[in-house]
């Protein structure tokens, strides 16, 4: 360990235009022999959310440099008066980090004004972070296998009273504004009601066995999904897993936005976390998923269709070069290819990520941090799907009204599947697209749709904290 002169900032920080909370680094102290820093401070305002940022001649200090803190720091603080953290400044390679001229800067942050970054342990319940920057998360967002596997990793989207156009189709030209889009998908000005935090990946099949009680590293009897060879599964998304097992146990008493049956995935996760977990209702999600980028673009900011070069969105085939920003047919979906949308079957489970379902943050983000809101699993919505997006999400609201019976039972299709028209399903929505699915339907205004008791390989979710407005 390298001691040095040490020089810290204290400052004194605030949440947007509120004047408290606010908070001053009071001392820093190095101990000699085991180079830990304790780090004091002063609050004022309380309740508040604490950060720290640690810089070296300006810089943050990046993520593999940063060991875990301990004490009163990344989190919510009840009570004003002095708090101290601790850190130690040790490389994760083994290496010093020399600790002159570093400075601490602490940040108070409220509720309704919060850091971007959420963290909640499903390993270890109770524990809850929050940090500004995914620099910040100590070891690295996806260098860390534990924001995958023992914890849920939600971004802050603010959201209240924001209008964007959703979908992907002119009404009044008749045209499509993007390859593949669907005359069902027409664009319209949709305002949201609420700010909410969303899961930056979908949910893994580690976070599941969590959630369901079982130690992540288990050889969980029943594990659900399709690509749940041992050798793979932990970090890839959890997957045929039905709408009714993740929230309404098949019971109308359960139904959206009523709160979700104890035994199921969201049920559960409300239990062990306090939080009033959920599905994001349809506009929610196309608004995350867009992340501010308009019809024609995907999530990410680039443009659907690079200029002069013709793409098949609709197609399977190899031939086809969409430049799609996630895991779909024709990057590794699909293993092997056919003249029709066929795919071979077998033995899926024997397929490491490169094939099929990829670990979820395999590719890079939308423009808000979101990872995989294009393909790899559809994504449950908590919404009944409608035969047009102009019925779904006006004025923000879900696709939900007790007082219609079509939004209790059937959704807008008299019975599935067409070889059993004696049993009725529930329907859901469905977003995002999948692995095994074309260009078209990884976009961000495609929908689709499934019955409420089925489960596939190709389904999952992520999931969504309201905040009421």
């Amino acid at each position: 360990m390298k001691l040095g002169i040490l020089t810290f900032a204290t400052t004194i920080a605030t949440a947007a235009a509120i004047a408290v909370p606010s908070v001053t680094v009071t001392d820093v102290h190095q101990d000699d022999a085991s180079g830990l820093v304790t780090v004091s401070y002063t609050l004022s305002g309380a309740p508040a959310i604490v950060t720290a940022d640690i810089r070296q001649g300006g810089v943050s200090l990046p993520a593999k440099a940063l060991g875990a803190m301990a004490g009163d720091i990344h989190t919510k603080i009840d009570a004003d008066g002095t708090h101290s953290f601790t850190w130690r400044p040790d490389r994760e390679d083994g290496s010093d980090i020399v600790v002159s001229d570093l400075s601490f800067v602490v940040d108070a942050w409220t509720d309704d004004a919060p850091p971007n970054y959420m963290v909640v342990g499903l390993a270890e319940t109770n524990r809850t972070f929050y940090y500004a920057t995914t620099n910040a998360f100590p070891g690295g967002l996806l260098d860390n296998p534990i924001y995958r596997t023992d914890m849920l990793v939600l971004r802050y989207i603010e959201a209240k009273n924001k209008t964007f156009k959703m979908g992907a189709w002119d009404t009044g030209r008749n045209v499509s504004l993007e390859n593949g889009a669907q005359s069902s998908e027409p664009q319209y000005d949709a305002t949201l009601t609420n700010d909410f935090w969303i899961g930056v990946f979908e949910i893994t099949q580690a976070q599941g066995a969590l959630i369901n009680g079982n130690e992540a590293g288990s050889n969980w009897t029943g594990w659900p999904s399709t690509f749940s060879n041992v050798l793979y599964r932990q970090m890839r998304p959890l997957e045929n897993v039905s709408y009714n097992t993740v929230r309404d146990g098949n019971n109308t008493a359960y139904f959206y936005p009523r709160d979700p049956y104890a035994n199921s995935y969201l049920g559960k996760l409300r239990k062990m976390t306090g939080l009033p977990f959920d599905l994001p209702h349809d506009v929610q999600w196309e608004y995350a998923c867009r992340a501010g980028n308009e019809a024609g673009y995907w999530g990410d900011g680039e443009a659907m269709k690079p200029t002069g070069t013709p793409l098949n969105y609709n197609s399977y085939q190899a031939n086809s070069s969409a430049n799609v920003p996630g895991r779909w047919a024709l990057n590794g979906g699909r293993k092997t290819y056919t003249a029709s949308s066929s795919t071979n079957w077998d033995n899926l489970n024997d397929l490491d990520p490169n094939y099929g379902t990829a670990v979820v943050g395999s590719y890079p983000p939308n423009s808000w941090g979101l990872y995989d809101m294009h393909g790899n699993v559809f994504e449950f919505v908590a919404d009944w799907p409608a035969s047009s997006a102009t019925a779904i999400g006006l004025a923000g609201k879900p696709n939900v009204d007790f007082s219609d019976p079509t939004k209790q039972a059937n959704g807008d299709a008299p019975a599935y599947p067409s070889w059993s028209s004696t049993q009725a399903y529930v329907y859901r929505g469905l977003r995002g697209g999948s692995w095994e699915r074309g260009a078209s339907e990884v976009r961000s205004a495609s929908r689709n749709k499934q019955g409420a008791s089925q489960a596939y390989g190709s389904a999952g979710f992520r999931v969504v904290v309201n905040i009421k407005p």
